[in-house]
């Protein structure tokens, strides 16, 4: 019974993270070239004293396309990472293989196993968001009507992901989960956590005030 229902987990375990992190490659395999392709085409502007806004915007499509690349690394090691979990418990006894299988699967807990691996499409939407700046400071030196309508959508996009993050975070049954919502929710925890006894003594102070002017 206890095998069967493990079987059932690390297929689960294994079809979430295989499909996440294929997704992952190819959206960094697509990208780099996008990137790349814009690279090339800014770089002969470089080599006779360029203006500091070309310069901006090489800089920023340079950590872009490396961002990306470090994220495609990072999703190779994690499928390398998740097929060590899967040869878990494969050989021995019964009682062995689910020893061995409990002690890969405390591991992935006590290392943040799911922390980790949710920071690599977070390094994708960082790369985009480089990219974007990039495109956007760019077409603002050749049209700034293009740039402007470039502009227009970027903060749609934005305003977009912010309201779907900020739905990931009040409610956990929300269908916009995004890798940040965890990690928003923590930090927006521990900032209440700090400013709470502060709220409080400003309470404590302000409210007898109040009574007295009432």
């Amino acid at each position: 019974m206890y095998m069967k229902l493990a079987d059932e987990h690390d297929k689960e375990f294994q079809q979430k993270y295989s499909t996440d992190l294929d997704t992952a490659l190819l959206f960094a395999g697509l990208f780099s070239a996008v990137s790349s392709a814009f690279i090339i085409q800014i770089e002969p502007k470089l080599e006779s004293d360029p203006p500091s806004i070309i310069v901006a915007v090489q800089s920023l499509l340079y950590i872009s396309l490396f961002t990306t690349l470090l994220a495609a690394l990072l999703a190779v090691l994690g499928k390398q990472w998740v097929m060590h979990y899967q040869v878990a418990g494969s050989r021995g006894t019964m009682e062995e293989r689910g020893l061995e299988r409990q002690r890969k699967l405390d591991g992935l807990r006590r290392w943040k196993f799911d922390a980790i691996l949710q920071m690599f499409p977070l390094l994708l939407q960082l790369a985009l968001l480089l990219f974007s700046s990039a495109l956007l400071l760019y077409l603002w030196t050749i049209h700034r009507a293009i740039a402007a309508i470039v502009l227009a959508l970027t903060v749609f996009g934005v305003c977009g992901y912010i309201c779907f993050l900020v739905s990931a975070i009040l409610s956990s049954d929300s269908p916009f989960q995004t890798p940040l919502a965890p990690i928003a929710a923590h930090i927006g925890s521990q900032i209440l956590r700090i400013i709470d006894p502060v709220l409080d003594r400003i309470r404590r102070t302000v409210n007898p005030v109040l009574r007295e002017i009432n």
